[in-house]
């Protein structure tokens, strides 16, 4: 059985103003992965996404989904099967309340009313957002807004899960719960996730890419490079 989920094949992005955001990308991802894509601003991570999400077609090379070793062309079977978080709550909620925005999603994907609203109550309670339930969003913390978008995200349930810098702007405890839920809801999906945060990219992953330039510089297992100072400094990931 071939558990090749995604790929992507010498890919390049280059922006309407001319900026080449990535530069022959190549990277293969299977099933339940847990990736960490890590870089200084700027190396092309958030693009990575985008593109591996199939909301911006590459300038040149590929991307392909697969199923049991069979490429997937299907537009809305696609979109079925990949989840992604945008690093700006904002751009991305859009309903009147904590319990519309996540119920949107599953009314998305054709589920029925009843269902909707268990599965509802059961993702806000998991991700305790159920004492907000009747909140506009735009007015909440902005911790808690990821969380709702994490939620409305994961509860379409997609193969394949993708989040732009989770840990970015929040306090120390709105980091460790955004941690403790991405543990637990990646469990049954390929999970692909940018960030700066290197402690974050080393509990969560089991293998780590770093880009740089728009380029994967480094592609191997999470626990070699957590020890290899050198390549981190190389690479503006960290300093003595």
């Amino acid at each position: 059985m071939n558990d090749k989920v995604l790929e992507l094949n010498e890919v390049d992005y280059i922006y309407f103003d001319g900026t080449k955001a990535l530069s022959n990308v190549s990277a293969e991802f299977l099933k339940n992965e847990k990736v960490a894509i890590v870089g200084p601003n700027g190396s092309g991570k958030t693009t990575f996404l985008l593109v591996a999400s199939f909301l911006y077609p590459p300038t040149r090379g590929s991307v392909k989904l697969f199923n049991n070793g069979e490429e997937i062309r299907d537009k809305k079977t696609i979109r079925k099967k990949i989840g992604i978080v945008f690093q700006d709550p904002d751009a991305q909620i859009f309903n009147q309340s904590v319990f519309d925005e996540i119920a949107f999603s599953l009314f998305q994907v054709g589920r029925k009313e009843e269902e909707v609203k268990e599965k509802t109550e059961n993702l806000m309670k998991s991700l305790r957002l159920d004492k907000i339930r009747y909140k506009m969003p735009h007015r909440l913390s902005f911790g808690e807004k990821r969380k709702v978008t994490i939620a409305s995200v994961i509860a379409k349930e997609p193969e394949i899960l993708l989040v732009d810098e989770p840990t970015s702007n929040l306090d120390p405890k709105s980091r460790r719960e955004i941690i403790e839920i991405l543990k637990e809801v990646s469990t049954n999906s390929t999970f692909l996730f940018s960030t700066h945060d290197l402690e974050a990219a080393f509990e969560l992953s089991k293998r780590l890419i770093i880009m740089y330039d728009g380029k994967i510089v480094y592609d191997g297992k999470t626990k070699d490079i957590a020890k290899n100072k050198e390549i981190l400094k190389r690479y503006e990931l960290a300093y003595d």
